[in-house]
């Protein structure tokens, strides 16, 4: 049904054709502005939409989403351990923030420790300089501007096997400058119920 007057000129009646025809495709506007109902190649614009403020196309659909889900929440409470808590858990990030009254440190400053169990990039390794750099960028943008912090990076793996003498193998990573990592593996004995190897990264 055309609502134009009976003078209307061609012009006019072609554009209400058009248009009529454009308002027979459906659209789920309320589908597009859902992190878990949003269609992936569209995760990036909604992502710039709600403020993202860490986002790399290289990781899993399930880490987008939940990096999108999360992002109001952190805004609402930025500056706060628990935005710190909030975004680096959409990373599947599983950290320990302690305040400086909390260890005798210096005032304003806080220490990190994450502890990462998925590989969000490319790479082969769990622990690499993509996800040191994603991880210390999602602090510096989350953190209230007045404090400093230190972060410390590792892997926890559980075995399952117990013992009351047995062996832990430990890889540390020192990251030195911007692009160069050192690795060294050390092999010590230690007294504990389950063999835990952990691989742990000091910035």
């Amino acid at each position: 049904m055309s609502l134009l007057p009976n003078n209307a000129s061609p012009l006019e009646e072609g554009l209400a054709d058009s248009t009529g025809r454009m308002s027979d495709i459906p659209a789920y506007p309320n589908h597009v502005w859902n992190p878990d109902t949003c269609p992936a190649n569209c995760l990036p614009w909604l992502a710039w939409a709600l403020s993202v403020d860490v986002w790399n196309p290289d990781w899993p659909e399930y880490v987008k989403r939940q990096t999108i889900a999360n992002s109001v929440a952190v805004h609402r409470i930025k500056g706060t351990r628990g935005a710190l808590k909030k975004a680096l858990d959409a990373l599947h990030v599983q950290t320990e923030i302690k305040e400086w009254f909390e260890y005798n440190g210096k005032p304003f400053t806080f220490q990190v420790t994450a502890y990462a169990n998925d590989n969000l990039n490319t790479s082969g390794d769990i622990l690499n300089k993509e996800l040191i750099e994603q991880i210390q960028e999602t602090i510096q943008r989350t953190k209230n501007v007045r404090s400093h912090f230190s972060f410390q990076l590792g892997a926890k793996f559980n075995t399952g096997i117990t013992a009351s003498c047995v062996t832990r193998n430990i890889n540390s990573i020192r990251v030195t400058s911007v692009g160069r990592i050192e690795q060294q593996n050390t092999l010590g004995i230690c007294a504990t119920a389950v063999v835990r190897p952990l691989t742990i990264i000091r910035v």
